[in-house]
């Protein structure tokens, strides 16, 4: 069995990757006591806040997995765009 990322899922994750490390890791201790506004608009410009979201609705319809690999890449930046307990 081959665990290997596809070309598509290595594509996405990179891409995730350097708006991370360019737009929100730089600016990730600014967001803990607020709504990351800033991050999320850096997200939705490359197009992952619908990865789950069906594609008649405007969304990616990506797989678990790959919705996973995307929220990984996020939180190794700042928590508080990927989600923190409420």
């Amino acid at each position: 069995m081959d665990f290997a990322l596809s070309v598509d899922q290595r594509a996405m994750v990179d891409s995730v990757r350097r708006v991370v490390r360019d737009k929100i890791r730089p600016e990730a201790q600014k967001h803990l006591d607020g709504v990351p506004w800033k991050n999320l608009k850096a997200l939705a410009e490359i197009g992952v806040l619908g990865m789950a979201v069906p594609e008649q609705y405007g969304g990616m319809e990506l797989a678990v997995f790959d919705t996973a690999l995307v929220l990984e890449e996020i939180a190794k930046g700042c928590y508080p765009t990927y989600g923190r307990p409420r």
